[in-house]
């Protein structure tokens, strides 16, 4: 870290040095305090276009010498500012969206805007994490990555330390990949009947630690139940089920048929989820497990149907998400078969309204199509996460691409792979091919997106900067 510290302050000398020599006509300050009584100006910025962390250079006058006294921002991001000296300000660009955008800079009362703008360019990479096509086997392999072998990977979540949990539906088994040893393990392995619980699409807990994954196989005594994982234990599987309020009780509730993913309520920390044949919510408390049917949490709103519903009677695998920057939002990707939905739903569990917000039902469903909401069309849409702009990406498993719904001007796009061309191929988004992608989870600490693809037995990473 000493070593890394000296090395910066090294360069940071040489860059000023630099510019304190050339062009000595130029009117800068002589590096003293910045003046509240004067002026600040800004004569240019070096270079006028680039990425994420990208090193930039503001030239100007009455900037000071205190670097935690300058804030510089690119639109309404705050840079991280590394030095302040003889006219000069050296700065990192922080995370934007492509474009152009204004440089103000602000030290004290005073802010003064540049006539240029910097250019932004988000830069985005597919890489494959672990697992191979071209195997020439259909048989799971656990060990090192370089070894392991994954048969019909389908969802996915990772906890706060990197580790990725991946539903193996095939070999109804939950899988731990560690990022750190680079090693597959399989934690949970359900042998025997094939009605016999399968875990499917897994999240973790409020805390980002334990991991949750609902079970669904034939029987009606699998449809409340559900598998822990806890670090603490080792990730030995817990079979655990959801309790029941008394039949008489209002809040009594009969899961008709599957659930298929779980979703953490930023306001109230229970667990809820969706009856994917009727599209009723139910909610349980993840630490007593008392269930119930979910109801709106405004009571001003409640009304004669207080039930909250995700599309009701809209028969689809369901794969819900809360919106982080909107907590009250549950999102639900619904798809399956033709005639069946092919699109997004969402209820607000304050007010309990609920509708299609992109997609639809009908013997058209199916499809590719971008663009706004209304018009725009998936095909057995799969897991989604919201990324830290607030976008919905959603897996597109049947178009064999990454889709991102932008909330805030309702468009639609797609973010990776080509629509309904299947392969397996990493790189540029534009060109990088998936094959019935099923699975995706963002990691909070760096925005790296994970995508369990299917149909190509692997697990692609989806880095954007």
């Amino acid at each position: 870290m000493k070593r890394r510290l000296f090395i910066m302050l090294c360069c940071m000398a040489a860059v000023f040095g630099y510019y304190s020599c050339e062009n000595k006509d130029r009117k800068i300050d002589d590096g003293g305090p910045h003046n509240p009584g004067q002026s600040i100006t800004i004569e240019s910025i070096d270079p006028i276009e680039g990425m994420r962390a990208t090193q930039v250079l503001l030239r100007g006058s009455n900037l000071g010498n205190d670097p935690a006294s300058v804030e510089v921002y690119f639109g309404d991001r705050k840079a991280n500012i590394v030095g302040c000296a003889s006219g000069r300000v050296l700065l990192y660009v922080p995370r934007l969206e492509e474009g152009e955008h204004a440089i103000t800079v602000k030290i004290g009362d005073q802010s003064v805007e540049m006539d240029q703008r910097f250019t932004y360019h988000v830069t985005a990479l597919v890489s494959t994490v672990v697992g191979n096509p071209n195997t020439g086997t259909q048989e799971f392999k656990a060990g090192a990555f370089s070894e392991a072998i994954l048969r019909d990977p389908r969802y996915l979540t990772v906890d706060n330390e990197g580790n990725l949990f991946l539903s193996h539906w095939t070999q109804r088994s939950m899988v731990l990949i560690d990022q750190q040893t680079q090693m597959v393990t399989r934690l949970l392995e359900i042998t025997g009947n094939s009605d016999d619980p399968a875990p499917t699409a897994p999240t973790t807990d409020a805390s980002g630690k334990i991991i949750l994954a609902p079970a669904n196989g034939g029987g009606t005594a699998y449809r409340e139940m559900f598998y822990e994982f806890d670090p603490d234990a080792g990730w030995a599987a817990r079979t655990r089920s959801v309790f029941k309020p008394p039949q008489s009780s209002p809040d009594y509730f009969t899961l008709d048929a599957y659930k298929h993913s779980f979703a953490i309520c930023p306001l109230d920390g229970k667990v809820y989820y969706r009856s994917n044949r009727d599209g009723a919510v139910i909610r349980f408390d993840p630490e007593t497990r008392n269930g119930e049917r979910a109801r709106t949490l405004d009571p001003d709103e409640l009304g004669e149907h207080p039930e909250l519903w995700l599309v009701r009677a809209q028969n689809g695998d369901s794969f819900c998400v809360f919106d982080p920057n909107n907590p009250e939002m549950l999102y639900a990707a619904l798809g399956g078969g033709t005639g069946n939905p092919h699109g997004i739903v969402y209820c607000n569990i304050r007010t309990g309204e609920t509708d299609w917000l992109t997609g639809g039902v009908g013997s058209d469903a199916n499809a590719w199509r971008d663009g706004p909401l209304a018009t725009a069309k998936f095909n057995s849409p799969r897991q989604m996460v919201l990324d830290s702009d607030g976008n919905l990406v959603v897996a597109d498993r049947d178009n064999h691409c990454i889709r991102k719904i932008d909330l805030r001007t309702g468009l639609v796009s797609t973010l990776a792979g080509i629509a309904g061309k299947a392969g397996f191929v990493d790189g540029n988004p534009d060109d990088a091919l998936f094959r019935q992608p099923w699975g995706l989870c963002i990691d909070r600490r760096d925005g790296a997106m994970y995508v369990a693809d299917t149909g190509n037995r692997c697990i692609r990473k989806l880095t954007i900067e």
